[in-house]
């Protein structure tokens, strides 16, 4: 009896210094992502801080007149917002292809089929690009052609209506 009782106790003991070693790793692995996410936040903040500093200068310079943009930064971010917008372009000429392929033969729709569909007059040359489409029953590829010869975008409406880019070319690569 006596040995059963020893075994039982030191059974329990054993338990309790499992459960608080477990208690304990969990505790730790706890502290060590606290730790990194302390890291990480300090990491983020001395980011914005150094982004601050920046924009502080810059705001100086703009403000007494020094801040210069090169030609060529310019050139890039003219490029960049003539694909913005090309882009923007397309995907209402998506919607509106997408709206003619649902929309019943009946009310002037193509009844589950793109056939038919055409880009409007108001939508086929814009500030920003001249608009074509190859027209299939299942999909569309609709190509934006830059006015200011930048390139083309090409994208692919599929009978989902899910668009896809498919190419660009020029300075749009």
């Amino acid at each position: 009896m006596k040995t059963t009782g020893i075994f039982l106790r030191l059974l329990l003991i054993l338990l309790f210094i499992l459960i608080s070693s477990n208690l304990i790793l969990a505790q730790t692995k706890k502290e060590k992502i606290l730790e990194r996410r302390v890291d990480s936040l300090a990491n983020v903040i001395k980011n914005l801080n150094n982004r601050i500093i920046i924009l502080e200068g810059r705001t100086a310079d703009i403000e007494k007149g020094r801040y210069v943009i090169s030609a060529e930064r310019l050139y890039q971010e003219s490029i960049i917002a003539s694909k913005n917008m090309i882009i923007s372009e397309i995907m209402h000429l998506s919607a509106s292809a997408y709206q003619f392929r649902i929309r019943p033969k009946s009310m002037g729709g193509g009844g589950g089929s793109f056939e038919g569909f055409q880009i409007s007059s108001n939508m086929n040359t814009t500030e920003n690009a001249f608009y074509t489409s190859e027209v299939f029953s299942e999909k569309i590829i609709f190509t934006g052609t830059s006015k200011l010869n930048y390139g083309t975008i090409k994208f692919k409406l599929d009978e989902k209506g899910k668009t896809e880019q498919l190419e660009c070319t020029g300075e749009f690569k």
